[in-house]
């Protein structure tokens, strides 16, 4: 999504709000869900890679606020850390299935 420039600091600052009221906790939740081993699905990826695009965007606007930028940070890592633990746990899965494959065969 493409913002257009805000020259406004109050409208950087109402969307820099809806960052930290919804997508953050959104990710943090994910996060959560991630550390707990669960399942993070397709869905769940595409609308997390939505909110760093978003977060990529506002980025200019908010850079100059510390509090802002410093959530910024924290939405970026817990995209990295959900994708990561995902990751983990595709491959961990399909080394289980692996394995009931070749045990099938013995």
């Amino acid at each position: 999504m493409l913002l257009p420039r805000l020259e406004d600091p109050h409208t950087a600052e109402i969307i820099s709000m809806a960052m930290v009221n919804q997508e953050l906790p959104e990710a943090r939740e994910l996060h959560k869900k991630a550390l707990q081993g669960k399942y993070i699905n397709d869905l769940d990826l595409q609308h997390l890679e939505g909110m760093l695009h978003h977060t990529h965007d506002i980025l200019p606007f908010i850079q100059h606020n510390k509090h802002y930028a410093k959530l910024t940070l924290e939405l970026i890592h817990l995209y990295q850390d959900i994708v990561q633990q995902a990751l983990h746990e595709e491959i961990a899965l399909s080394h289980q299935k692996m394995a009931g494959i070749n045990a099938n065969r013995h």
